[in-house]
């Protein structure tokens, strides 16, 4: 998820009932999370690192 009033540095959210994350879109890292196992981050993380430049496209849609 992006959210539209978001800040800087461009990041998604990765929500579910199990938990909640923050990844950098640019490198696909995750700076915060909750509620998720390493695993479940391992996946989120590779997910986005493989959508990458959709989420960066979708980012400055949404913010420029």
């Amino acid at each position: 998820m992006i959210f539209s009033h978001d800040h800087e540095p461009p990041h998604v959210h990765a929500i579910s009932p199990n938990g909640s994350a923050r990844v950098m879109i640019s490198n696909a890292m995750c700076v915060k999370s909750r509620g998720y196992s390493k695993k479940d981050i391992r996946q989120i993380e590779a997910f986005i690192k493989s959508k990458r430049v959709k989420f960066m496209e979708a980012w400055n849609e949404i913010h420029n």
